[in-house]
């Protein structure tokens, strides 16, 4: 679905059909001319007046010639082959070594799913238990079991811990909107315009396989 192994592969269809049609220019060729003719007599009239010619018709004329055309070297033809025939190899060798790439960056950019989702999955439990711990701590100091350092040293890791967590939700986008562009499908096209899932790169929902 790239668009630019897409395009490739048209250039190569384009280039087999321009080949194929340069190797029947090396072969023998052999022509059927077939012919009509109606002819006219008016006399006694201007060069210019074929109005009656054409009136007075003294009947038709019919004509078949057979035209047998043997190259001989056809040096042309030859040269014209091989090129083109360069070409074809030539493409062929770009859509492989193009394939190869995208497969490999997919592969790549569906493991780096994976460890975002695992790390945004981390992240979120942290600012949880932070959040948990920042809730506890208060109620100690109502108790008077805690001071106010120790609830700001925890408000400071929960802070980081959202922090963290928005990081790795980036990532996360990241990585799926990569996945998908070495893919194909980051796009999709409706009608003349093109649109992107976004709300999929927020959620961490979709699955490599999807």
């Amino acid at each position: 679905m790239r668009s630019d192994l897409v395009t490739l592969r048209q250039r190569q269809e384009a280039a087999q059909i321009i080949f194929d049609a340069a190797r029947k220019n090396e072969l023998p060729q052999l022509d059927l001319v077939l012919g009509v003719t109606q002819s006219g007599l008016a006399e006694g009239k201007s060069p210019a007046a074929f109005g009656p010619g054409f009136g007075q018709n003294f009947g038709q004329g019919y004509s078949a010639n057979l035209i047998f055309q043997m190259p001989l070297g056809n040096n042309v033809a030859r040269g014209l082959i091989r090129q083109q025939a360069a070409l074809v190899e030539a493409q062929r060798i770009r859509i492989n070594e193009l394939g190869h790439a995208i497969s490999g960056s997919i592969e790549t950019s569906a493991y780096a799913i994976v460890r975002a989702v695992e790390q945004l999955k981390e992240a979120d439990a942290a600012v949880k238990t932070y959040a948990v711990g920042l809730a506890n701590e208060r109620t100690k100091k109502r108790l008077g079991l805690s001071t106010l350092i120790d609830i700001l040293n925890v408000e400071d890791r929960y802070n980081n811990s959202l922090l963290s967590a928005v990081q790795a939700r980036q990532a996360y986008a990241s990585a799926i909107a990569q996945f998908r562009f070495e893919a194909g499908i980051l796009l999709s096209r409706e009608g003349d315009s093109y649109t992107a899932r976004i709300a999929e790169l927020l959620t961490p929902t979709a699955s490599v396989t999807r």
